[in-house]
């Protein structure tokens, strides 16, 4: 179906919205998807929707659309499945993925929005999302060049799915400039659509900042930095200034974070020692989403001198 046919069908729509992976210690990608997810799931649309997902845990959400798990549905065949593992190991082929395929023929879906960076590619037009291209503009970093998802993975996935999509949607001019740069695309396909604001950012109920800060063993007026402790996240870049207010200025301030491990906490903590921090610095981990607003509301600053961007995601 052309994306005109869809247009003039628009009342008729029927979108199936991908998702892989969802978990609320993903950081800022598991916000960004949930955050959609529930806007969808949660207003009036004159659009068919149907969620197809893999491999979601820890979200709730109000179903008023169809939720189907596309590894668990008994109704796809085992040879589709056997297909499908065969074309998630081929690194060289399109992964053109037999299980979804037949879910979007069975409810007749007429176009495919991904939520998040995928190599998956179907038969009907598909919107792509893009949260940025660090491994081009930052290719030295580890986490994007030779741990996870490396250099090559991430080059086969944007170079084949990019090119063949209906349109890409990306939350800055800045990401818009990049993509249509890297990979020649059609910069009337790009959609610059800013990130969402999670919901939970709404809510000014200040009834448990005291048990959240005494949680934590937490004094107000705090510097905080909510990130993934990976190294484009620059957290030693922070550990520095911090030496310096109290050196140079006399001004002592207490510097927080809140994200998981990602290879990076031990050279940080090592860091810390060196510059004698240890009382200073807390290290929160993974935090619920609904200890962030007291985070937050109790802090002196927010702080984030992250090397990636340009939406500064994840």
């Amino acid at each position: 179906m052309s994306l005109d046919r869809c247009r003039r069908n628009e009342a008729s729509l029927t979108a199936g919205v991908f998702v892989d992976g969802l978990n609320p210690t993903g950081g800022g990608a598991a916000t960004f998807a949930s955050s959609l997810i529930e806007a969808i799931t949660g207003t009036k649309q004159r659009h068919n929707f149907i969620l197809f997902y893999k491999k979601m845990h820890g979200f709730s959400f109000e179903e008023s659309i169809p939720f189907v798990d596309i590894e668990r549905d008994s109704s796809v065949g085992m040879i589709s499945r056997i297909r499908n593992k065969l074309a998630c190991k081929s690194r060289a082929a399109p992964a053109k993925y037999a299980l979804l395929e037949e879910e979007i023929k069975k409810y007749s879906v007429d176009i495919m929005w991904f939520l998040s960076p995928t190599d998956k590619m179907v038969s009907i037009p598909s919107i792509y999302t893009v949260w940025d291209l660090q491994h081009r503009v930052n290719p030295l970093f580890p986490e994007v060049s030779v741990s996870g998802w490396d250099w090559d993975e991430r080059e086969r996935t944007y170079s084949m799915t990019l090119p063949r999509a209906t349109r890409i949607f990306t939350g800055t001019k800045r990401g818009k400039e990049e993509i249509v740069h890297f990979y020649r695309v059609n910069p009337d396909v790009v959609e610059v659509i800013p990130f969402p604001v999670p919901s939970l950012s709404l809510k000014e109920n200040s009834d448990n900042d005291q048990n959240v800060l005494k949680k934590y063993d937490l004094e107000k007026d705090y510097l905080f930095y909510p990130g993934q402790l990976w190294p484009h996240k620059n957290h030693a870049n922070l550990l520095i200034a911090l030496d310096i207010l109290r050196k140079k200025y006399s001004i002592e301030f207490h510097l927080v974070f809140a994200g998981g491990d990602q290879g990076n906490e031990e050279y940080i903590r090592e860091m810390i020692a060196r510059l004698k921090l240890n009382e200073f610095v807390h290290f929160l981990g993974y935090v619920p989403s609904e200890e962030l607003i007291p985070l937050y509301r109790n802090a002196f600053a927010l702080v984030f001198p992250t090397f990636f961007g340009p939406d500064n995601l994840i």
